[in-house]
Order: structure tokens, then C-alpha cells, then sequence
């Protein structure tokens, strides 16, 4: 028998879920990912969905998460902005807002993000947008949400941006029903 194969073979026995690859590994299959694809990979790699709720968003993604949101790729997509509902329309349309919420902790969106746009496809009410709350960094937040979307969730989040004596905030485009 080949050692090469038998090496493979022991190390192949030993993973039994993708966050056991070493952080490397990890990093190098999200570079073939779109953006998007990317931020939910390093999201799911952190917690489960449920844990995020429950821990309103305050779960700090481990190293291979970090790298991976910091990657900036040629699609268009770089850490400082962040399109949301316009690459993948089924993976996408299946959001919600832990979902969300999730993503934009892994991008670090709080200090990171300059521009965010969520498209309608999204199934959110606008309560993932919170580890926004306060960012001073966001330029541009565009908002074409009409399904679920609830102004009395996003409203505060929105006025906590806008207080901040150093925010940089320049357009907010709010859904026209509003």
C-alpha cells in the first residue's frame, strides 16, 4: 500500500466536521467562494443559528472566521461593502435575521462596513441589523426591503447611527412605503 494513500486515510478518518480542518485549509475553500457564500460559511463555522439569537449577536468568530471575512475577492464585494440580497436569489431569499445578523458580525460590519444595501429578497424584520447599532464607519445603507421588513425594529438601530456625534453616515434610502 501506497503511505501517501494510508496518510489520507488516517487524516480523513480523524475530521468528522468541516470546522476541524485546520484554519488554513478553511481559508483557502472560502477563496473559491463569492462573497456572500463566504460571510455564511464563516458565520455557520462560528455557532449555530440559534446560538446567535440567544446570545444577542455577542459571539466573537474564532481566527479562520475572521481571515475568511477579510478576504476581498473581484466580484465586487470588499469588507467595506456589503451587498445583500442581489447575488444568490434562492440562497438569499432562505435569510432571516439571525441570518443576517450573523454576516455582519463575521465582517466585523460594526467597524468595517461603509456600505450596506439589503435587497427585497430578504425574509428579515430588520432586528439583524442590530450589530450595527451605534457604527460610525457606515456611509451608505440602502434598504429595498418590502416583505417583512418592520420600521419599529430598524427605526432604533438607525437613530443610534445617526446620534453618534462622529458618524459618517451620508444616504440612507429607506423602502418607498415609508
Amino acid at each position: 500500500m501506497n503511505e501517501c494513500n494510508k496518510r489520507r486515510r488516517v487524516i480523513s478518518s480523524q475530521i468528522k466536521q468541516v470546522d476541524q480542518l485546520p484554519d488554513a485549509a478553511l481559508v483557502s475553500i472560502a477563496t473559491f467562494l463569492p462573497k456572500i457564500s463566504r460571510l455564511v460559511f464563516a458565520a455557520a463555522l462560528t455557532a449555530p443559528a440559534s446560538s446567535w439569537e440567544k446570545c444577542n449577536y455577542g459571539i466573537e468568530p474564532p481566527e479562520a472566521s475572521k481571515i475568511i471575512c477579510s478576504v476581498d475577492t473581484e466580484d465586487g464585494c470588499t469588507g467595506e461593502t456589503l451587498y445583500i440580497g442581489y447575488t444568490d436569489y434562492y440562497l438569499e431569499s432562505k435569510f432571516t435575521d439571525v441570518n443576517v445578523g450573523s454576516i455582519l458580525v463575521c465582517a466585523d460590519a460594526l467597524h468595517r462596513v461603509k456600505t450596506l444595501e439589503l435587497s427585497d429578497y430578504l425574509s428579515i424584520t430588520g432586528q439583524g441589523l442590530e450589530p450595527l447599532r451605534g457604527s460610525i464607519v457606515l456611509e451608505q445603507i440602502i434598504l429595498e426591503l418590502e416583505s417583512d421588513f418592520c420600521p419599529g425594529e430598524i427605526i432604533p438601530i438607525l437613530d443610534s447611527i445617526i446620534e453618534q456625534s462622529r458618524n459618517s453616515l451620508k444616504q440612507l434610502l429607506l423602502p418607498v412605503r415609508w
